[in-house]
């Protein structure tokens, strides 16, 4: 888990990752996955010095409000962004693409 978060953290400007949790069916039984969860961050918790993470349950504005602290803004982006899916859905240049006037 360690080395999974040191490569997630490679991709962030600032020291705050968003790690979500979860999928389809996982909160089927949300006691034994958050009881789950808790044995995570409290391992990764007890060794913060060796490991250099802290894990905390967040909303995204805490997350946003931590990042915007530790960066001090985000930069706009304003050029030309080509979206993913997994499946076909209306998305691509002709949906993204924008056309001068």
């Amino acid at each position: 888990m360690v080395d999974y978060l040191a490569n997630q953290a490679s991709h962030y400007r600032s020291g705050n990752i968003m790690l979500t949790m979860g999928g389809d069916f996982c909160y089927q039984n949300a006691r034994k996955y958050f009881k789950n969860l808790d044995i995570l961050m409290e391992y990764i918790n007890a060794n913060t010095t060796n490991n250099g993470f802290k894990m905390i349950y967040s909303t995204p504005s805490q997350y946003m409000d931590a990042v915007l602290k530790s960066i001090g803004g985000l930069q706009n982006k304003t050029d030309d962004l080509f979206p993913y899916a997994d499946v076909p859905t209306p998305t691509g240049p002709g949906t993204s693409h924008h056309v001068p006037h």
